[in-house]
């Protein structure tokens, strides 16, 4: 009886899996999901979809955010679904949890993007400099030193705004695409520098060699401002966790002592 059950039960799974996979493409099931998707997400108010955007793809690269964003809320509408049924509130909890933990992943990737392209900006600036000054046109140069600087997060967006140059974008559209995706007033100034050059066909040693200077500094500026708030920010660690260890050896003895009745 068992030979029997068995490669029916598998006979009708394999069956049951066929017509499903058969029945999602002849309805063109995932299509109209993300037609749903795009419907719900243009629903949305405009404030509301750049913040969700913010969150989800801070680098802006993304074609389709809709598509995350809805599935983040399936998910949680889903747990919470769950949750009222069964009584188990973990279940929201966990998927809040979850979501905010890819949040913070987001956000965190996103910074030490930034904060590489704030590091390696003054560098680039000053061999591209040397490359201007050699008789380079501004194209070519910034070519040649993201050639150099290979390995570098500054060199590879450099490299694909070159892409996008020979893809035949314009010169000024592709440098605002890059200053648009990191958000740096740093990054804004040196690209709004580099249009104004490239436009008028002046010459951009003694500004972009002035501009690498006064990046040096200001980085200078902001790594003395975190030296001199980092007394404060150990204030509490030292108040939670090393000062009530010490007077805990220091007074301990003395407290056991006296409850027994003597120093």
């Amino acid at each position: 009886m068992l030979l029997i059950l068995l490669p029916s039960i598998f006979l009708c799974t394999v069956a049951v899996c066929y017509a499903l996979s058969w029945l999602w493409r002849r309805l063109d099931i995932l299509s109209r999901l993300d037609q749903l998707s795009a419907g719900l997400w243009l629903r949305l108010p405009v404030g509301l979809q750049h913040r969700l955007v913010y969150l989800f793809d801070s680098e802006g690269r993304q074609q389709a955010v809709h598509r995350q964003v809805n599935s983040w809320a399936a998910l949680l509408l889903g747990a919470l679904s769950g949750a009222l049924l069964s009584g188990q509130f973990i279940l929201l909890a966990g998927a809040i949890l979850v979501l905010l933990l890819h949040i913070s992943r987001v956000r965190g990737q996103f910074a030490r993007k930034q904060h590489k392209i704030k590091m390696e900006l003054p560098d680039f600036s000053d061999l591209l400099a040397m490359m201007i000054a050699a008789g380079i046109p501004l194209i070519p140069a910034l070519a040649r030193v993201a050639e150099a600087c290979e390995g570098g997060l500054l060199a590879a967006e450099i490299s694909r705004v070159n892409y996008q140059l020979r893809q035949g974008t314009p010169f000024s559209e592709a440098l605002q695409r890059l200053a648009l995706q990191y958000r740096l007033p740093l990054l804004n100034e040196w690209t709004g520098m580099l249009i104004q050059g490239h436009k008028q066909g002046s010459s951009l040693v003694t500004t972009l060699r002035f501009q690498s200077l006064q990046m040096r500094q200001q980085l200078l500026n902001e790594a003395e401002k975190r030296a001199q708030e980092a007394p404060v920010k150990l204030l509490f660690p030292l108040m939670t966790c090393f000062f009530p260890v010490n007077f805990l050896i220091i007074l301990g003895p003395i407290v056991l002592q006296i409850s027994e009745g003597g120093f």
